[in-house]
């Protein structure tokens, strides 16, 4: 997201997340199958987590792990 800082991407996954816990077919199909349904992101920034794709893939890899390993269904940067 051009021109957004860090923290109002991380805004944006709280809200999406919160959306996906809402929306109700996903939540219907969820709840038929047995699955429980949680949303972890991982947000990064460029240029101030890096200036390379490939840095970049790594270091939003590495949070959306961090962001598991918390107990899922968390946005960390």
């Amino acid at each position: 997201m051009p021109e957004v800082s860090k923290e109002e991407a991380k805004k944006v996954g709280e809200k999406i997340k919160e959306g996906i816990k809402k929306a109700r077919k996903i939540k219907s199909y969820a709840k038929k199958v047995g699955i429980p349904l949680t949303a972890s992101m991982g947000v990064v920034s460029h240029p101030d987590d890096g200036k390379e794709l490939k840095t970049l893939m790594r270091k939003v890899d590495d949070a959306l792990y961090r962001a598991k390993k918390l107990g899922k269904d968390k946005v960390v940067t």
